[in-house]
């Protein structure tokens, strides 16, 4: 898991990617320590996921509107 941390953040610098790939790979893991049951994780995982996009959304808006 660690390894595809370490090429998302060699491929991109979008701290947006690289936090998504670092929850997963820890969710991840997390479930194969604890055995979590495989929804929770999933759920986990979704919204983390649309909380980050999200945020990223909303500040190339904010970039954007700014700029004009």
């Amino acid at each position: 898991m660690l390894f595809f941390a370490s090429l998302a953040a060699v491929v991109t610098h979008k701290d947006v990617v690289v936090f998504c790939v670092a929850v997963i790979a820890v969710l991840v893991d997390i479930a194969a320590v604890a055995v979590v049951p495989a929804t929770v994780v999933v759920v986990v995982v979704v919204v983390v996921v649309v909380v980050a996009v999200s945020a990223a959304a909303a500040l190339l808006l904010l970039l954007f509107l700014l700029s004009c």
